[in-house]
């Protein structure tokens, strides 16, 4: 035992005077101690790294559960992931596949639940490949080939979400949330504004049929994460504005007649083309007409008096 205690203080010894060499039992015994201190603070960090360890999991966990639809658009999604084969929909002109998603739906809008209720993954796969509505497809399949559609077109890009989401500011009056959406509407392309026109007036006509069961909440709620791009966005944010975004896309639904309106020229400017302008336009192609001189008349001088003779 005092032999013990005789190492322990010649290896401390020696940790105070370096420069003394250290005999065998003494270096023996600093090395014991040095594993023996590294053994217990391995032990005391084992608890802490296992705890980060599985809050990092549950985090991954938590985030990968949140991002994951429910219901009827987890459905959705899962047909839709079978759909990333090659999609001819997209070689033909927006304009004219808007055309004839809308042109098959017009007269069946009356269908329950349409654009909530997923389609069949064989026939919508079967339709992005030929490009085009084929034989036998329902309401639903044809609705939800369109979503999907949509969400490829990114009408409101990035820097318009941020304006779009602007809308949602609390204390803006409609006239407010009416002229900032105008503006993000006139700040798109001319293609992507008319598509979205096209749209969102379809759209209305799908709210104002009573059988549907679709009032514009619904219907916000189904086409915002396709109008809308948020790949950009983090799980967790996106989720949280996901109701300040449908909201949006309400008011835009509701006030479609106000925000699409065309802007009316004052009435001193007349439009290109009208009366006045080509009044204009003819006075001057016309040559001024020179009118000829007439040389100045003269007065004839009477005739002298006749003589007259005594």
């Amino acid at each position: 035992m005092k032999l013990q205690f005789l190492n322990i203080a010649l290896s401390f010894d020696h940790l105070k005077h370096p420069l003394t060499k250290p005999t065998g039992k003494a270096v023996k015994s600093t090395k014991m101690w040095k594993a023996a201190l590294t053994g217990l603070l391995y032990v005391a960090l084992l608890p802490l790294g296992l705890f980060y360890l599985g809050a990092a999991a549950w985090k991954n966990r938590v985030v990968k559960e949140m991002s994951k639809p429910k219901g009827a658009a987890k459905k959705a999604d899962i047909a839709a992931a079978s759909l990333k084969s090659e999609n001819k929909f997209l070689k033909r002109p927006e304009m004219e596949v808007i055309g004839e998603f809308i042109d098959f739906l017009s007269d069946k809008l009356g269908q329950e639940g349409i654009f909530r209720v997923p389609g069949s993954a064989s026939k919508m796969k079967e339709m992005q490949s030929k490009g085009k509505i084929v034989a036998g497809s329902t309401v639903n399949d044809v609705a939800s080939v369109l979503k999907r559609y949509i969400k490829g077109l990114e009408l409101i890009d990035v820097t318009a979400r941020d304006a779009f989401l602007s809308t949602t500011a609390a204390g803006k009056s409609d006239e407010e949330k009416i002229k900032i959406l105008k503006e993000v509407v006139n700040g798109l392309d001319n293609e992507k504004r008319e598509l979205l026109k096209t749209l969102i007036n379809f759209i209305g006509k799908v709210e104002e049929n009573e059988n549907n069961q679709m009032n514009a909440e619904a219907l916000a709620s189904m086409f915002t994460p396709n109008l809308i791009d948020t790949e950009d966005m983090d799980p967790i944010f996106a989720k949280k504005t996901a109701k300040d975004l449908n909201s949006a896309t309400k008011f835009l639904i509701e006030h479609r007649d106000e925000i699409f309106a065309e802007a009316k020229p004052p009435p001193s400017e007349l439009p290109k083309g009208s009366d006045k302008d080509r009044l204009e336009s003819k006075t001057k192609e016309r040559p001024a007409i020179q009118q000829k001189r007439r040389p100045p008349t003269r007065k004839k001088r009477p005739p002298p008096p006749k003589p007259t003779f005594m």
